[in-house]
């Protein structure tokens, strides 16, 4: 049975359950011509994985043929942020576009960093849970997922993300339990479908 659960998505940051995060406007340019997004380890056709701030974009080129726009807009960042690393609002639009750009490990460091400088960021923390996803680095992504508990215990997003984790690793009672608590509640909508159809794969 553990077969079939394996590789189940976890979620990215989101805004009123709808999945799509907001841009500020001084990033704007990078962001239309950002990379086009790709298919990530344990993501698969017709999967629940809310979309992500990607599916702001444009129609976009190949990864191999960006807009030279946004490589700007990332050294600029690299700069700025070289410049003063404790900008946060500059460390986490960095994290960002790294990730975009499917510069997976420097994203990772970019979000530790904001992290420290803003621990008790939501978002951040379901960002880096949904990049260590997509490196299929599952124990990280269970650490990522547990600090944004620690801040928000009865978060939704948080707490479906823990139970995709937990199945990836082959733990299903505790995978479980986390998706019937995000069951049991009616504030996110979208996660109470998508943790009812964790719960399927699993045989509830």
């Amino acid at each position: 049975m553990l077969a079939a659960i394996v590789a189940i998505p976890i979620t990215v940051s989101t805004l009123a359950g709808c999945g799509t995060r907001v841009e500020s406007s001084d990033t704007t340019a990078a962001v239309e011509n950002r990379p086009p997004a790709r298919s990530h380890p344990g993501s698969r056709p017709g999967s629940l994985l809310l979309p992500s701030h990607e599916s702001k974009s444009k129609s976009l080129p190949d990864a191999d043929d960006v807009d030279p726009s946004f490589h700007v807009g990332l050294e600029q960042l690299r700069k700025r942020v070289a410049d003063d690393s404790t900008d946060a609002s500059s460390v986490l639009k960095l994290a960002r576009l790294l990730q975009d750009a499917h510069q997976t490990e420097e994203a990772i460091t970019e979000y530790r960093r904001y992290l420290r400088l803003t621990p008790g960021s939501r978002e951040a923390w379901l960002d880096l849970a949904k990049t260590y996803g997509s490196l299929g680095n599952w124990t990280e992504a269970l650490t990522a997922s547990d600090s944004l508990l620690a801040h928000f215990p009865d978060d939704p997003s948080g707490l479906y993300n823990k139970g995709a984790v937990l199945a990836n690793l082959g733990r299903a009672a505790e995978a479980r339990a986390a998706w019937l608590k995000v069951e049991q509640q009616d504030d996110d909508p979208q996660m109470k479908k998508m943790a009812e159809l964790g719960l399927s794969r699993l045989g509830k």
